[in-house]
């Protein structure tokens, strides 16, 4: 039976790949954070091409701040205490009049 050899690193070549481990997970993470962003950006438009958002929707899709949304007096389709509100965009003409 054989037996493995072992190899040792040096400090520098031990910092090194350490470093190259850091690096290539960096890169994972901002590459999951753009893809999650992107995600974020098609579930809003997809909400907004179904009829129905979330106060955030609306806000972006008006680039305006919640708290305007909340001065146009824009009423939601339901009411949930702690849970994010329904807006219906069919409904929404008539309620910015």
């Amino acid at each position: 039976m054989r037996r493995a050899s072992e190899i040792r690193l040096t400090d520098e070549e031990d910092h090194a790949r350490l470093k190259e481990a850091a690096h290539k997970a960096l890169q994972e993470f901002a590459m999951t954070e753009a893809t999650n962003a992107e995600t974020d950006e098609l579930k809003k438009v997809a909400r907004i091409r179904y009829g129905v958002c979330y106060k955030t929707d609306l806000a972006w899709m008006f680039d305006v701040s919640e708290r305007t949304i909340d001065a146009w007096d824009i009423q939601p389709m339901q009411k949930s205490p702690g849970r994010k509100n329904l807006y219906d965009l069919v409904d929404l003409p008539s309620q910015l009049r």
